[in-house]
């Protein structure tokens, strides 16, 4: 048994080495937030839209905001109601090279321009570039 030991841990650290390994593979890219000093950083998913919404520069009201409407965009999606679907969405991602969580923000920041009025049209482009420059 004793000379087992020296095997047992040494399998032990590859498989943590391996799971180590294997988790960072998979983590997302580290985005400054804009903290103090700029060196305040989250890890931005293109795939999830609060984590987009989190990386823009929106105060908490209009970080809120955003994340309504992606919501309301969402059931509208899957419900086919309002014209909004999930092919017209990823044909515009495609079409504006981003992710399909991407276009369903860049929606979000659009009505809270033309329906809502919540952001000006300056804002929306500002927020829009911020947007597409995401993951470059």
């Amino acid at each position: 048994m004793k000379k087992m030991l020296p095997l047992l841990i040494g399998l032990l650290l590859a498989g943590a080495a391996a799971y180590y390994f294997m988790k960072k593979k998979n983590e997302s890219l580290p985005v400054p937030t804009g903290g103090e000093g700029g060196n305040s950083s989250k890890f931005l998913d293109l795939n999830d839209t609060d984590s987009i919404i989190d990386s823009l520069s929106l105060s908490g009201s209009l970080n809120s905001n955003a994340k309504g409407w992606v919501k309301e965009i969402n059931r509208a999606i899957a419900a086919g109601s309002n014209g909004w679907s999930k092919s017209s969405q990823q044909d515009k991602a495609k079409e504006n090279d981003i992710t399909y969580s991407q276009q369903i923000v860049l929606s979000a920041l659009w009505q809270m321009y033309a329906t809502s009025g919540v952001i000006t049209k300056d804002q929306y482009k500002t927020l829009e570039g911020e947007l597409e420059s995401l993951g470059e």
